[in-house]
């Protein structure tokens, strides 16, 4: 699991802002890089309805970066196809349509080319998912903790609210810590989202509650920047493998074995571990709360949670 929970005063005040504080520094079975890290990430699945709400994308040094720039720009020109949404590319190919006329070969060829950009330069992709039908399923307080409200347990009460409505901030925590962690000494990650209004106030607000708080990584968190993915290419990878998770959830949820398109094989090669792509159910998210070890009363009085 890669969420955290924090103490952030000698009254013992604690969050799930940071239920991250448990992993191990570094992540057994991940490289050190040896410079700067930078991270993009879209999500996929913050309407109702969705099955999963999934934050994911792509972290890679400058100079990898750079390539992917490089090759993912030069697809586009040839096409001449000034931003790529995957959403779009992925639609019918009516008549108006940005892709209008595209047979088969050429629009095969173009996904492949994209792919190639994206594999080829070393980006890394992460990614994780929350499971909308258990995260229902939560009581408001554990939402409340899982999305950063802070807690006073002598006090016994929540002294912030959190963002219990926004799922979105389960996947947010998880992908920043591992990009976080698999930082060197002396490096910095920077991370950058594509823009949204709804979430972009109180995701600015969660990541400097996590950046004050004595982690085992705290020296690593640079800068978050919201921007849109018609300035930042990168940001249209990350767009792309969002949807590609996102179409295969509804088949993963059904069957943990289910197949992998090859689409998204090829969109996930880089991936350190596949560890990295953790999907959060009911019972994974009540056990980060249990081991926070803060002794909540209205969560003690839902155990055992396997019997439910």
């Amino acid at each position: 699991m890669r969420l955290f929970h924090m103490v952030t005063s000698s009254e013992v005040e604690m969050s799930a802002t940071c239920l991250m504080e448990m992993l191990v520094y570094p992540r057994d079975g991940h490289g050190r890089i040896l410079i700067m890290l930078e991270g993009y990430f879209d999500e996929s699945g913050i309407h109702a309805g969705a099955p999963a709400c999934i934050v994911a994308g792509y972290y890679a040094d400058p100079s990898k970066w750079a390539i992917f720039e490089s090759a993912w720009k030069e697809v586009l020109r040839r096409e001449r196809i000034k931003e790529f949404h995957a959403k779009v590319f992925f639609g019918p190919r009516l008549k108006g349509s940005l892709y209008e006329g595209w047979d088969e070969s050429r629009w095969t060829e173009f996904l492949g080319d994209l792919l190639i950009a994206i594999v080829e330069s070393g980006i890394c992709p992460v990614g994780a998912s929350l499971v909308m039908e258990d995260w229902k399923r939560l009581s408001l307080d554990e939402r409340k903790f899982l999305t950063g409200a802070a807690y006073a347990p002598k006090r016994k009460k929540f002294l912030t609210s959190g963002a219990p409505g926004k799922p979105y901030f389960v996947p947010f925590q998880d992908c920043i810590t591992r990009v976080a962690t698999s930082c060197a000494e002396g490096e910095k990650a920077h991370f950058f989202f594509a823009q949204n209004g709804q979430l972009a106030g109180y995701a600015v607000n969660l990541y400097q509650l996590i950046q004050r708080h004595p982690l085992p990584f705290e020296d690593h968190l640079g800068d978050l920047t919201f921007t849109s993915p018609r300035r930042s290419v990168h940001l249209q990878a990350a767009d792309l493998l969002c949807y590609l998770l996102a179409k295969h959830m509804p088949m993963r949820l059904m069957d943990k074995n289910a197949a992998v398109s090859p689409y998204l094989k090829r969109a996930m090669t880089n991936a350190k571990s596949r560890m990295d792509f953790p999907i959060y159910n009911k019972n994974e998210l009540l056990q980060e709360i249990e081991n926070s070890k803060i002794p909540f009363d209205w969560y003690l009085q839902r155990r055992p949670m396997n019997g439910e």
